[in-house]
């Protein structure tokens, strides 16, 4: 840490995210997966709601909204349908039915993001394909094409994939619900990491920044490639422990799991323009690398890796945990003896894992971007 730059020195802070959604925490006695499809049933089932959110959300006429919510009904009653019915299905059929749930979550996610594309009714393909299983499963891959993944992927980055080849058991390294593999099927470093941010102030209030904190941030030294619009607003700074446990609640024991950025740009926190100037200059680093934390508690962002050859694509949990529910969907449906061979080798824990406990996670993802709103739910 001796040889960082030191922090600046911090006067005042405030909780003000850098993600797309502040959010206030909701608490529920009900299922979490029921209590988030209710959610989305209050724009879904209400239809004098629904077309308001849709007219706020596209711009489009009354006329129009009330052909794209009839569309977005319908997506959201298959969705539930579908992901009620996984919620009871062996992991041996349930990833089949969860991508079900969230191809018509995509779909109606699309509704609201691109609504041309919607109403002129073409038949959307899925987007991906998965090959003929090939002898190792680490060679396994799925590839991307024109259809719903590739919309919503540019839906929520604004970047067209190019036909992409996408390696499954790499993309078991986004999925934050599998933090190890005691089978060894799955590579130890993952692509995935948490962080968390403050807006900083200097004494008097002249001048701000954001200073983030972000846990094993391996990624960064492992692909240093991937990175360069994140270190090119941020740098790395030696923060003092009374500031990381004061802003952070890093306690000491725990300060060698953080490494600390805070942005290379100062803002002024007295002028609008000068924060709105400030925030442009951020969010295409936002946009690229975090994505919010879809859970109540310390945490504010997921922080990925991008994929592809030259670290082109921004990557995410919602995207990788997407792909491979599509492809052992399409392992149940058109390989099942593969699956079956899978289930009685090391790659069975994961498996089991991913279809169990990634299922109500990716949930909680869609339905932000769905309702672009931040919502997240913890039981009471």
């Amino acid at each position: 840490m001796a040889d960082l730059p030191p922090a600046d020195p911090v006067a005042r802070f405030r909780t003000i995210q850098v993600t797309a959604w502040p959010y206030v925490p909701a608490f529920t006695s009900w299922r979490i997966s029921a209590e988030l499809f209710a959610v989305l049933e209050a724009h879904s089932e209400v239809r004098e709601t629904g077309v308001e959110f849709l007219k706020q959300k596209t711009g489009r006429p009354e006329e129009d909204c009330e052909k794209l919510y009839l569309q977005f009904q319908a997506y959201i009653r298959q969705a539930k349908t579908f992901f009620t019915a996984a919620e009871d299905l062996h992991h041996r059929a349930s990833p089949l039915f969860t991508y079900y749930a969230f191809l018509n979550l995509a779909k109606a996610y699309l509704c609201r993001r691109v609504p041309d594309l919607m109403l002129n009714e073409e038949r959307l393909r899925h987007g991906l394909s998965a090959a003929k299983p090939r002898a190792d499963f680490k060679d396994e891959s799925v590839r991307v094409s024109a259809g719903v993944f590739e919309h919503l992927y540019h839906g929520v980055t604004d970047i067209r994939l190019s036909e992409l080849e996408l390696n499954i058991q790499e993309m078991f390294l986004y999925v934050s619900d599998i933090s190890f593999d005691p089978a060894g099927s799955k590579p130890d470093k993952s692509r995935l990491t948490l962080g968390k941010s403050r807006y900083v102030l200097d004494e008097k209030g002249t001048f701000g920044r954001w200073l983030v904190a972000i846990a094993t941030f391996e990624g960064a030294t492992e692909f240093p490639g991937a990175f360069e619009q994140f270190f090119d607003k941020f740098e790395e700074v030696d923060t003092p422990q009374g500031v990381a446990e004061r802003l952070f609640g890093i306690m000491s024991e725990a300060r060698s799991l953080y490494r600390f950025f805070q942005t290379k740009v100062k803002f002024d926190p007295n002028s609008a323009t000068s924060m709105s100037e400030f925030g442009g200059l951020l969010q295409p680093v936002i946009c690229r690398y975090m994505v919010q934390f879809p859970f109540y508690g310390d945490f504010e962002f997921l922080i990925g890796t991008p994929v592809g050859g030259s670290f082109a694509y921004p990557w995410s949990e919602m995207f990788a945990s997407y792909v491979l529910f599509f492809y052992l969907g399409s392992l149940v449906r058109y390989h099942p003896a593969y699956l079956e061979r899978l289930l009685g080798r090391k790659e069975a824990w994961l498996i089991e894992q991913f279809a169990t406990t990634a299922r109500l996670t990716l949930l909680r993802h869609f339905v932000m971007y769905v309702l672009d709103k931040g919502i997240v739910l913890a039981a009471r």
